[in-house]
C-alpha cells in the first residue's frame, strides 16, 4: 500500500503534468524530468521522507500552474557559449593542437549547463576531439608517398574508432545543452527552462 507522502507526490506530479500540457511535447518532457530530479535532490538532501517533509519540499516548489507559467522557453538550439564550447572541444585540437582541445575542456567544465556525466564523456571520449583523426589522415597521406605505401583499408578501422565517438559525444552535448538550468528563485529552489533564446 502506498505511503501518504508517495500519494501526495503523485498528485503533485499529476497536477504539474496537466499544467505543462501547454508546452510543446519535448519541452514538456524535459520540464517534468527536471522538476522530478529537483524533488529527488531535495528529498535526498535531508533525513527520512515522511508526509511533513514531502509537504515542505512541494510547498517550496510552489503551485504547479505558477511553476509552469514562470518557466521560460527552452531553445531549439543551444545558446552561443554552449555551441562554441562543443565546437572547440570537437575541433579545437585540429586547429591548435593540444591547446585548442584543452580550452574546450576548460569551457566544458566551467559551464553549469552540463552535468558531471556529460563533462566526463566530453573529456575522455576522446582526448583531443577530432585531432586524432586528423593526425591519422595526415600520417596515412604522408605514408602513401613513401616507398612502402599504407593500404587505406588498414586506416578505416582506426578512423572509425577515432572519429565517430567524439562526434556522437558532441551531438549528446548539444542535445543536453538545451536542458533547463538550475535556478534559485526567492524562497524556492527550482529547475526552470533555459533563459537563452526561444524555441
Amino acid at each position: 500500500m502506498a505511503e501518504a507522502h508517495d500519494l501526495l507526490l503523485d498528485d503533485y506530479l499529476l497536477q504539474l503534468g496537466r499544467a505543462a500540457r501547454k508546452l510543446p511535447g519535448w519541452q514538456r518532457t524535459l520540464f517534468l524530468a527536471e522538476i522530478a530530479d529537483q524533488i529527488d535532490d531535495d528529498l535526498q538532501a535531508g533525513g527520512p521522507v515522511d508526509l511533513d517533509r514531502m509537504h515542505a519540499v512541494l510547498d517550496e516548489l510552489g503551485d504547479p500552474e505558477i511553476l509552469v507559467r514562470t518557466g521560460e522557453t527552452i531553445p531549439d538550439w543551444p545558446a552561443g557559449p554552449e555551441l562554441a564550447t562543443v565546437l572547440v572541444l570537437l575541433a579545437g585540437g585540429v586547429v591548435v593542437p593540444v591547446i585548442g582541445w584543452v580550452v574546450g575542456v576548460a569551457l566544458l567544465w566551467a559551464s553549469p549547463r552540463w552535468r558531471l556525466g556529460d563533462k566526463l564523456l566530453g573529456t575522455f571520449i576522446w582526448p583531443g576531439g577530432l585531432a586524432g583523426l586528423a593526425w591519422l589522415g595526415l600520417a596515412a597521406g604522408l605514408s602513401s608517398r613513401g616507398p612502402a605505401p599504407v593500404a587505406w583499408q588498414t586506416v578505416i578501422a582506426p578512423a572509425v574508432i577515432l572519429g565517430i565517438p567524439p562526434v556522437l559525444v558532441a551531438i549528446r552535448l548539444l542535445h543536453t545543452a538545451r536542458r533547463p538550468a538550475r535556478r534559485r528563485l526567492p524562497g524556492r529552489s527550482v529547475r526552470l527552462e533555459s533563459p537563452a533564446g526561444s524555441g
